[in-house]
């Protein structure tokens, strides 16, 4: 009887017993590799945040851009009537097509103007789109040719001086506004950089550069006066 308990005493003892379970190699071995990579990671600096600069290259070729489209502008309200183009792109009111798709204009000489069109039944609409252009035109058709006009090119009259005038001036401001929208935006860029010496610089570098710009603005302008 007492064999018999002993022997129960024990089994019951084996089998509470924690049996500890080695991992394998290779998992041990995997374990330690991911923890190195941790490690190593943690010890990688953050990549630097690049800090703002001010491109001038790029803020003086937006202002060229306005620059020129100023000067040509400028020069096509120069020209005025002395300029072919003037009858040629008159808009038709009935169409709204250019007198170009109906006729072919060219200049005689610096002091005339000829308009060929091309079909007849055309004639009235192209002379009275002309003649209504408010650019002191009167169109008269050649004896010989119908559908051929002639059209002298009289001295400018005050009035149209002072209609000049205020296109002319016109466009000045137009072209400061849009310089006053460049340096806008580059004000803001200059907000971003890092330090206050460097936004003061920055703001007088962009601030000069603006008003060079906006000075050829005026001398061009002067040059158009008429």
């Amino acid at each position: 009887m007492m064999l018999r308990r002993s022997l129960f005493l024990l089994n019951k003892g084996l089998t509470r017993r924690a049996v500890p379970i080695k991992a394998p190699i290779a998992h041990r071995c995997l374990s330690s590799t991911r923890l190195l990579l941790k490690k190593g990671k943690s010890k990688e600096a953050a990549p630097k945040t690049p800090q703002p600069t001010l491109d001038l290259d790029k803020l003086r070729g937006q202002c060229q851009v306005v620059l020129d489209k100023h000067s040509r502008e400028l020069s096509e309200i120069k020209v005025g009537r002395d300029n072919v183009e003037a009858v040629a792109d008159l808009r038709v009111p009935k169409t709204k097509l250019p007198v170009s798709k109906y006729a072919d204009v060219f200049q005689k000489d610096p002091r005339t103007y000829v308009v060929t069109v091309f079909d007849p039944d055309d004639v009235k609409l192209v002379v009275s789109t002309i003649a209504q252009s408010g650019l002191g035109f009167n169109p008269q058709p050649t004896p010989k040719n119908p559908q051929q006009l002639t059209i002298a090119i009289p001295p400018p009259t005050e009035t149209f001086k002072e209609e000049q005038a205020k296109k002319i001036a016109k466009k000045l401001e137009v072209t400061k506004m849009m310089l006053r929208a460049i340096r806008n935006d580059w004000m803001k860029r200059v907000q971003k950089l890092s330090s206050k010496d460097e936004i003061k610089d920055g703001e007088r570098d962009v601030s000069a550069i603006i008003e060079v710009f906006a000075k050829d603005a005026e001398k061009e302008i002067l040059k158009a006066k008429p």
